[in-house]
């Protein structure tokens, strides 16, 4: 159970440490609704996230269980570390981007400007489902499913991943509800902050875990 829970805690902070999910927020937090649309965007994203990891959690419970499950988990973690190696890589300081990275930032996110509480739904939702978070979020679904736990504590990893993928919306948006109207020069600090050091947190964040799944899955392997 106790590497059930320490897998499940890393790929969900893997998964929660998001550049892109901290910036839609304080964008989101800057719309004509911010209160409605905030919660619009955490619930769209939160059930999305639920249905996918309890969804995979049910199959991988459900599968015939045989000795090719684990080999076949490590690999996929394998597979992942590997990837935010790479992602990694793309991001590393002194990489030429252009003088255009920043300002195609800022554009896209100014098209979210005028939210309604159904887009803003919608688009936690396709964050929940973005390609890194999705193949986290399966990852994290088999290592429940696979551990062959009873109902109940395999629900309560379940909500622990969903609730560390979700942290940067639910705090950003509880510190808002708190502070209200007070907190709206902080948040547009924060995310020009944020817009400014995006490939420098992307690339420690990846860096981070990329080593950590590549190492346990190595291990895992010669083991």
């Amino acid at each position: 159970m106790s590497s059930v829970a320490a897998d499940v805690v890393a790929y969900g902070l893997a998964a929660g440490l998001s550049v892109l999910a901290v910036l839609l927020t304080l964008v989101i937090l800057g719309t004509g609704n911010p209160r409605g649309n905030g919660f619009a965007f955490l619930g769209g994203f939160v059930l999305t996230a639920a249905a996918v990891t309890l969804g995979v959690a049910l199959v991988g419970s459900v599968l015939a269980p045989d000795d090719r499950e684990p080999v076949i988990q490590t690999l996929l973690k394998l597979a992942l570390g590997v990837v935010l190696l790479a992602v990694a890589w793309h991001e590393r300081p002194g990489r030429d981007r252009g003088e255009g990275s920043t300002e195609r930032l800022k554009t896209m996110l100014a098209r979210l400007d005028g939210l309604t509480l159904g887009t803003a739904f919608f688009t936690g939702t396709a964050l929940a489902v973005a390609p890194k978070r999705l193949a986290i979020t399966v990852l994290a679904g088999l290592t429940i499913g696979q551990a062959a736990l009873p109902a109940g504590p395999s629900i309560a990893l379940a909500v622990v991943y969903v609730v560390l993928i979700s942290a940067p919306i639910w705090i950003l948006l509880g510190g808002y509800v708190l502070a209200g109207e007070r907190s709206d020069g902080a948040a547009a600090a924060i995310k020009e902050w944020v817009i400014a050091n995006a490939h420098p947190i992307a690339f420690v964040v990846s860096l981070v875990f990329g080593i950590l799944f590549t190492a346990q899955a190595l291990a895992e392997l010669v083991a």
